[in-house]
């Protein structure tokens, strides 16, 4: 629909990076989780450490 009225969708656009680099990173194969995953990792490293990995 937002196509069809030429409405742009920030988010989506966002969402689309995030999936793209979750498919470059490995995670292609499981589910829509992965890009929770893969945001975690990123927060992680960008923090050295302070979030925990555990789930």
């Amino acid at each position: 629909m937002a196509d069809e009225n030429q409405t742009p969708l920030p988010i989506g656009d966002k969402l689309i990076d995030l999936y793209s680099e979750a498919v470059e990173k490995g995670y292609g194969e499981q589910d829509m989780a992965s890009v929770y995953l893969m945001v975690k990792e990123l927060i992680a490293s960008k923090n050295d450490g302070l979030v925990s990995n555990k789930n």
